[in-house]
């Protein structure tokens, strides 16, 4: 089973993604300076490092968004 974690603070979403069948993490990140045009979006991909994107991200449910587009794109995502 995967299991998604989020933690939401004022200004960003963090999260990590754990596989528990196998006990292991399968990757995490964070959306930093929600409310504006230049949100941080950085996440860790175990094949290719960190990688950061800048995207307009102006409240909590755009950042969770972003986090699940994310997560079942079919260029870097994790789930199928």
């Amino acid at each position: 089973m995967k299991v998604l974690v989020l933690n939401s603070g004022s200004s960003s979403l963090k999260y990590q993604l754990f596989d528990t069948a196998r006990e292991t993490l399968i990757c995490k990140g964070i959306v930093e300076k929600i409310g504006g045009r230049e949100a941080i979006f950085s996440y860790d991909k175990p094949d290719s490092g960190k990688l950061k994107e800048v995207h307009a991200v102006y409240d909590h449910s755009e950042a969770l968004n972003l986090v699940l587009k994310s997560l079942v794109s079919t260029e870097n995502g994790f789930l199928k």
